[in-house]
């Protein structure tokens, strides 16, 4: 998942405000790193 993040990123992906997504550890850890400036949120 970190890899498809920054993929993301890289394309221009930016502004990104929240992440809702479920608990997975990876993916939670994911998001913390590629995209720290965006507020997460389990659904």
């Amino acid at each position: 998942m970190f890899s498809r993040l920054l993929g993301l990123k890289a394309r221009g992906l930016k502004g990104i405000e929240f992440v809702v997504s479920d608990d997975h550890a990876g993916l939670v850890a994911a998001i913390g790193e590629v995209i720290p400036e965006a507020a997460w949120q389990r659904c």
